[in-house]
């Protein structure tokens, strides 16, 4: 069976509605890639890559933002597919492909789309304004918080908090500042949550925070922030600073530090990190190499450890599914013609979702 195939709902030929107006699906846009950047044969059959082993992987779903893409998409608990462009245009579809709706926000969309266990979509832009969506893509209530963001991370009960270009954090729920607290001169990452409701974010000096109530933690860690802080087994936390991958616990107390890596991500115990000599490295929470494969291309963004191996994102705009046992990648998949970013995997590791910052994104299984 095809890959399902859709495109950006908020493309078409008409001016864009104003900020806040949700579209119908007059706009979309039929199809997926352009026959000069497509990932499909006539047959909708996604090619091996990257010297991959050839094996078929077959996007369930293709769309395109209609825009460059920054902010991650996002999955939601009733397993709609959330997209968001430089454009401010936001697009829900559901796992087949059908179009639900449309919405276009204040401006470009920055960070990383976030969804609510009730299905609320929050969206962060550029300039600082953060907008909760209903399920049926109607505008909850907004909130200006600062000059302009880097994006936005959940915490539990539904509050959100949003990393100001200001240097301070703000924490929103249900439209109303609850918080704002200066972290640094100037912020370097958007937020990640750490459990419930620690905080920890990265500024442009190379310093690590963590929040959590009254509490506060830094650690000047030195150099200029290449990844968002990711999370690993345990609470423990992994950021990429110039050329050096340094992996802290909890309360930001350094396990080890791996140079020569370009990104890094959680794999299982331990972390996955691709290295500026064109490798792919396996470590254990402690550092310890346990394999290293070769990548045909450079790694463009965070990689992501899964069962059979691990999930990088390339330059090349291909998905590379890696394996130590098979000494390279397993399969691949193009997604779009320019770099990917970070890889989210969903449905409790059965899918994994890639975006391009050309626009193009694509729902894979993993099974």
């Amino acid at each position: 069976m095809a890959a399902a195939a859709f495109g950006s709902a908020c493309a078409g030929g008409a001016p864009p509605p104003r900020a806040g107006e949700v579209g119908g699906p007059g706009g979309l846009r039929g199809g997926a890639l352009p026959a000069d950047g497509a990932a499909t044969t006539a047959e909708g059959r996604a090619r091996g890559a990257s010297g991959g082993e050839g094996r078929e992987w077959r996007p369930a779903l293709r769309a395109h933002a209609g825009a460059r893409v920054v902010a991650l998409p996002a999955i939601a608990p009733d397993g709609r597919l959330l997209v968001a462009g430089l454009d401010g245009c936001v697009s829900s579809y559901s796992r087949s492909g059908r179009f639900l709706w449309s919405f276009w926000a204040e401006g470009p969309v920055v960070g990383a789309l976030a969804v609510a266990r009730d299905g609320t979509a929050y969206v962060t832009t550029a300039g600082g304004h953060v907008q909760a969506l209903r399920v049926d893509g109607t505008e909850l209530w907004r909130r200006s918080i600062a000059t302009g963001a880097l994006g936005a991370a959940l915490l539990s009960g539904g509050r959100l908090v949003v990393a100001g270009v200001d240097g301070a954090l703000y924490s929103v729920a249900g439209g109303t500042l609850v918080w704002r607290r200066r972290v640094a001169e100037r912020l370097a990452t958007r937020p990640i949550v750490v459990g419930p409701d620690r905080v920890v974010v990265g500024d442009a000096e190379g310093t690590l925070h963590a929040l959590e109530g009254a509490e506060r933690h830094e650690e000047r860690l030195g150099g200029r922030f290449r990844q968002d802080p990711a999370v690993g087994s345990g609470g423990s936390i992994a950021v990429v600073l110039d050329d050096d991958l340094v992996v802290v616990d909890g309360s930001l107390r350094e396990r080890f530090t791996l140079r020569g890596v370009l990104y890094a991500g959680p794999a299982g115990e331990g972390w996955v990190a691709a290295l500026r000599d064109g490798s792919l490295v396996q470590l254990d929470a402690l550092g310890a190499e346990r394999a290293r494969v070769p990548l045909a291309t450079a790694a463009s963004a965070s990689p992501v450890g899964v069962a059979g191996g691990a999930l990088v994102p390339l330059e090349s705009g291909e998905l590379a599914l890696v394996s130590a046992a098979a000494g390279g990648p397993r399969r691949a998949a193009r997604i779009g013609r320019a770099p990917l970013l970070s890889p989210i995997v969903t449905d409790g590791g059965a899918s994994v979702v890639a975006a391009s910052a050309s626009g193009d994104v694509a729902v894979l299984s993993l099974e």
